[in-house]
């Protein structure tokens, strides 16, 4: 099934990155996961055997999602500002509101997520920077109250882009994960 319309204009208006000069449009969220994912599949092409080597039967699988998810915290409303030239920086990290897609990406997989969820969270900043930036609340697990930065952070994404993002999901990844032709990946 096809993406209806509007879920197409969404996407279409969710950046990755920047424009590049002379450019009025940057690069689209959905194209460079593409790109990203294309770039995964010409790894594994160069190194078929690589799962063996390493000892994780699941390796093209949990990196293939990893790829999907890494970025899609770019939906968030201060980081598409920025990418839009706006004079102040959004002072997040979208890698950790790209964690909020794990779960919903990656149901009944709790070892896969943690994989997954390992590389999301890694592909920019070190744990330290990232611990630093959201601190765990006193209770440890608990969400904490109206102050806990990661709510702050979901509250970024818009109920529509998390919709197209979600139906983008369900709708053109089966095909990516043709395209891609990496082993074990579903």
């Amino acid at each position: 099934m096809a993406l209806c319309d509007a879920d197409r204009n969404t996407l279409a208006r969710l950046w990755a990155k920047s424009p590049v000069a002379g450019q009025a449009r940057g690069e689209g969220l959905t194209e460079h996961t593409v790109a990203v994912l294309r770039r995964l599949s010409g790894l594994y092409r160069t190194l078929p055997g690589l799962t063996q080597a390493v000892g994780e039967p699941r390796l093209w699988h949990r990196a293939f999602w990893a790829c999907v998810l890494h970025d899609l915290g770019k939906a968030a409303a201060g980081f598409q500002r920025q990418l839009g030239g706006a004079a102040r920086r959004w002072g997040h990290r979208h890698e950790v509101l790209s964690l909020a897609f794990v779960d919903w990406a990656l149901p009944g997989d709790p070892h896969g997520r943690a994989w997954v969820a390992s590389g999301v969270a890694s592909h920019h900043r070190d744990r330290d920077e990232l611990t630093r930036l959201y601190p765990l609340p006193a209770g440890g697990d608990d969400l904490g109250d109206g102050d806990d930065p990661i709510l702050r952070l979901i509250g970024e994404v818009s109920d529509e882009a998390a919709g197209a993002l979600g139906r983008w999901l369900l709708w053109q990844v089966p095909e990516l994960v043709r395209e891609c032709g990496l082993p074990g990946v579903e």
